[in-house]
């Protein structure tokens, strides 16, 4: 009786702590990125006036995404002040379940999505 305690006690607090993915957003760009528009699994996102060298966080719930058993996809696209484009693209096809936590790093150039 005991295992099974444990066992469901250790399903619902992972359960719980998987509820948001976070998100930490780094700009190690020289310039601000005005509009930061962010698709996770079909669904957009959008932040404003990153700072140069600021870290931004932002959480999205698991339950407002749709899932499935396949892939899981998120796409970063950021304007920067002086109207250049970066764009960054993450995806998996090993499963559609997503980490808890995810890193945007944006350089004058690219977007890495880790």
């Amino acid at each position: 009786m005991n295992h099974i305690v444990l066992l469901v006690s250790t399903v619902l607090l992972s359960c719980q702590s998987d509820k948001n993915i976070n998100f930490s957003i780094v700009n190690r760009s020289l310039k601000v990125i005005d509009t930061l528009k962010i698709t996770i699994q079909s669904k957009d996102f959008e932040l404003f006036n990153l700072k140069s060298g600021g870290l931004n966080i932002f959480s999205v719930p698991v339950d407002s995404l749709i899932l499935n058993k396949h892939d899981f996809t998120i796409q970063a696209t950021g304007i920067k002040k002086n109207g250049v484009i970066i764009n960054g693209y993450y995806y998996t096809d090993l499963s559609g379940i997503p980490r808890n936590k995810y890193e945007l790093i944006f350089y004058d150039s690219t977007v890495i999505i880790k």
